[in-house]
């Protein structure tokens, strides 16, 4: 039953994206959202109830690899929990990727889409912030105006 929802969300996915041969995409449905890349994927007979999400978070540079992949493991460290989202590096395309899960049964379109939109967002912003230095990264925290989130 939840590969038959699966396979449904799917289709609405690709409608609602312009996709109009869904039923390629129920084995590994890839897409792009803005331009992130994503595969999304059911979790077969050993978890039927899941959808599993990767988003591509892409490249490291090569410079700085070793200091993006502390900062990765750092944020596994305060992400962990129980269908909490987490990174983890291809070392096949060498790139890195947030993964998470969400239940089938109880997914819409229109949480997928929320889900999907919110990583591409922060895909966005890790792409131009976590592989810089971090005295660039200072520096661009200390031009944000911190007045607009006043109370």
């Amino acid at each position: 039953m939840s590969k038959e929802k699966y396979c449904e969300l799917i289709d609405q996915l690709c409608k609602k994206l312009g996709i109009e041969d869904s039923k390629s995409m129920h084995n590994a449905c890839n897409i792009q959202v803005g331009n992130i890349p994503f595969i999304l994927l059911h979790g077969g007979e050993r978890d039927q109830d899941s959808l599993y999400l990767y988003c591509n978070f892409g490249e490291p540079p090569s410079e700085r690899k070793t200091i993006v992949l502390q900062r990765l493991l750092e944020t596994n460290l305060g992400l962990f929990g129980h269908n909490a989202q987490n990174f983890g590096f291809n070392v096949e395309t060498g790139r890195v990727l947030q993964m998470s899960r969400m239940a089938i049964s109880q997914t819409k379109l229109e949480s997928l889409v929320q889900v999907l939109n919110g990583l591409a967002a922060y895909a966005q912003m890790w792409r131009q912030s976590a592989y810089l230095p971090v005295s660039e990264i200072e520096q661009a925290f200390a031009t944000i105006n911190h007045s607009q989130f006043a109370a």
